[in-house]
């Protein structure tokens, strides 16, 4: 939640405390039953959506790990090179800011994408029978 109601009850006002994000996220603490699926529930950082601005007005870039869709191991993630800032017309590549404290006050979005998918996350389309 990046948004607050301020205390007169009708305005609101951008948020701009740092988020504390990692570049791993494992959601097994939040995964139940046994068949859940519970062994692959680890996920990469690999995309912020950053705003910078108020709520009358600024501006929005991405931040994206890897290069022409191929994914860094984890290890190799957290090393500049790996990371590309976007900004309207602009490329900034290598981006080393994506652990400073400004990158945590205008985090927006975080996108995380699993280690290791298996055939059970994957939908498949195709001819079916819905008669």
């Amino acid at each position: 939640k990046r948004f607050r109601r301020r205390d007169d009850g009708f305005h609101y006002e951008k948020l701009d405390t740092p988020i504390d994000f990692a570049h791993a996220l494992d959601l097994r603490p939040w995964i139940t039953g046994s068949g859940s699926g519970a062994s692959n529930t680890v996920y990469d950082l690999y995309g912020i959506t950053l705003h910078s601005g108020g709520l009358s007005g600024g501006h929005y870039v991405a931040a994206c790990q890897g290069s022409g869709g191929v994914r860094v191991p984890l290890e190799d993630a957290k090393a500049p090179s790996t990371w590309a800032k976007y900004s309207d017309c602009s490329v900034y590549h290598p981006w080393s800011d994506w652990h400073a404290e400004e990158t945590a006050r205008q985090a927006y979005v975080l996108f995380f994408v699993k280690q290791q998918p298996s055939s059970s996350n994957l939908i498949t389309y195709g001819s079916s029978s819905l008669t």
